[in-house]
Formats: structure tokens, C-alpha cells, sequence
């Protein structure tokens, strides 16, 4: 690592606290290179501007996220929704040892600043790998009443994933209740599923 890659890196550290605290809006670059301990001139040397930093900031979240699910085998599970519960569990997992990156990539995928609007959107197709759909990619359709359509399953996963995630995040587990939380989830999507289910009369 050279002394550039050295100095971005303190720079993207100090910049996750200062954008996980207060948003892109409040954020001051000079709060910024003070805690990175370089000049504030190195910042708009390294990343042009502050738009920039914060780019680069969220795409360093997003590839450690991404890092980080590389290690798991989702298709390891042969049931699409113990898939969804492992997915959902590890996100909980990841935002409870991330808080930053966690809460700075939500307030970006929420409320992006307008000119990276579209590079955000780029960067997050690659988040489709964690996505209800790829659950369900191998899975055939054959058990699902013809009332509802493919899309129409799989939004009503998402919303009851979303509905949990909503649930538990804001309780903050730890690791001794994640088995009851996954447990429950389970049970509840298996029951939505079956809901859907072509009736055999």
C-alpha cells in the first residue's frame, strides 16, 4: 500500500462516522480531515469533491457487504425459504457487527443525493444476488394457485422480509435470540406460502 492508498483510506474511515452521524447534507469535510489527520486539501486532491467522497464511501460499504456474503453458500439451503431467512439473518447479523456502513448505505439507497441517483442505482443491481427472486430461481411454480402470479409471490415475501427486518432491527438482538428469530420466520413465510398454495380439490 503506497502513501495515496494509505491517505484514502484513513480519509474513507473518518468519513463513514462523519456520514453515518449526521448524512451527506450535514457532513462537513472539515470535521472529515481533521479526524483523518491529513489536510483538507489531500481530500479534494484524492476525491475531487465532496459528492465524490460520499460515492466512494457508500461503494466501499457496498463491496465489503459483498465481500462478506461471497463467504456463504445461500444455495446451500435446499428450501426457498430457509433461503430467505438465511439471507434475512445475515443481514441482521452484518448491520449488528456494521452499524456505520449499515446505516450509511440505508440512507443512501433511501435518499440518494440527485447526482448520484443513477450510480447508486448501477452499484445496487449488484445487491439482485441477495434478492427474494434469486431464492426462488430454481424452484418450480407448479404448487402456486394460478390466482397468483410469480410476482405477485415474491412481493408478498419481500413485504413480510421487510416487515421483520423492520421488527427486529429496531430491537437490536443478540446472538442468543437470532435461533427463536429465525425460527419464527420461518414459520410465518412457510404459512404466507402456503396460503398461495393450488388447492388439491
Amino acid at each position: 500500500m503506497n502513501l495515496s492508498d494509505s491517505m484514502r483510506d484513513k480519509i474513507i474511515y473518518a468519513a463513514f462516522d462523519e456520514f453515518a452521524e449526521k448524512g451527506y447534507d450535514l457532513a462537513s469535510t472539515n470535521q472529515i480531515h481533521r479526524m483523518a489527520g491529513v489536510s483538507k486539501g489531500v481530500i479534494f486532491k484524492i476525491f475531487g469533491s465532496k459528492m465524490e467522497l460520499y460515492y466512494q464511501v457508500i461503494e466501499s460499504a457496498l463491496d465489503h457487504m459483498l465481500a462478506e456474503l461471497e463467504k456463504i453458500d445461500f444455495k446451500a439451503y435446499s428450501d426457498p425459504i430457509e433461503r430467505i431467512v438465511a439471507i434475512f439473518m445475515w443481514k441482521m447479523d452484518f448491520a449488528r457487527r456494521y452499524p456505520e456502513a449499515t446505516k450509511v448505505m440505508l440512507a443512501a439507497i433511501l435518499s440518494p443525493p440527485v447526482a448520484l441517483a443513477d450510480r447508486f442505482r448501477k452499484k445496487l443491481t449488484e445487491l439482485r444476488k441477495i434478492s427474494i427472486g434469486v431464492c426462488f430461481e430454481d424452484v418450480s411454480w407448479d404448487f402456486i394457485s394460478p390466482e397468483y402470479s410469480r410476482e405477485e409471490v415474491l412481493e408478498f415475501m419481500e413485504i413480510s422480509v421487510l416487515g421483520f427486518q423492520e421488527k427486529f432491527t429496531q430491537q437490536r438482538p443478540d446472538l442468543d435470540s437470532m435461533e427463536a428469530i429465525r425460527t419464527q420466520s420461518i414459520r410465518y413465510l412457510k404459512t404466507l406460502l402456503k396460503g398461495m398454495e393450488r388447492s388439491n380439490g
